[in-house]
């Protein structure tokens, strides 16, 4: 027998599956978690600290973040092969939640609309109220937290629903009809 026989050599049984493709598995809420600290902590660093430097008006900060923030989430997702910056560390991609296609500007820019409008409704309050304290508001400061929370639950639920929801969807994007997953690591 020769070392070219058939019958002397052994079938290949691949250890790790590299050759198969793994499809990506929808991004747990850790991982959601982790990449929206990321993105967050850009725009502090981008936006929101040149903003308090600069010692802008209170309102026109406000706006400045939110649209920076329906922009940063909008063309990312859109154009950016459905990742943020902080998506793209942790293995993230955004997209269709029917066929896990690319996700078109259009449905970015409705993603983002989600989310800001959310991010809107306690943000305003909380930047007015926290930065700008009158002399009587400082002494109702345990009423004006409360209000705030009550008015933060929104966009804080929005950021939890992940936790719970059979397809890990935030209700940015059941608003959107787009799902987050978790690519496999590539072995190079």
């Amino acid at each position: 027998m020769s070392a070219t026989d058939p019958a002397t050599q052994l079938p290949y049984f691949p250890m790790d599956g590299a050759d198969v493709p793994r499809p990506a598995v929808l991004a747990h809420f850790w991982w959601r978690v982790l990449s929206y600290t990321m993105d967050s902590l850009l725009l502090e660093i981008f936006v929101a600290g040149p903003l308090r430097l600069s010692h802008q008006t209170f309102y026109f900060s406000a706006f400045v973040q939110i649209v920076a923030a329906f922009f940063y989430g909008a063309l990312f997702i859109g154009y950016g092969n459905g990742q943020t910056p902080g998506m793209r560390v942790v293995r993230l991609r955004c997209v269709r939640a029917d066929d896990r296609g690319r996700v078109e500007p259009k449905r970015a820019f409705r993603r983002a609309l989600g989310y800001c409008t959310l991010l809107l409704i306690g943000s305003v309050y909380h930047f007015h109220i926290f930065q700008n304290p009158t002399s009587q508001q400082s002494l109702e400061n345990g009423r004006q937290s409360l209000i705030f929370f009550a008015l933060a639950v929104p966009h804080y639920l929005d950021l939890l629903w992940v936790a719970w929801d059979k397809k890990n969807q935030s209700l940015h994007d059941k608003f959107a009809e787009t799902i987050v997953v978790r690519e496999p690591k590539v072995l190079t």
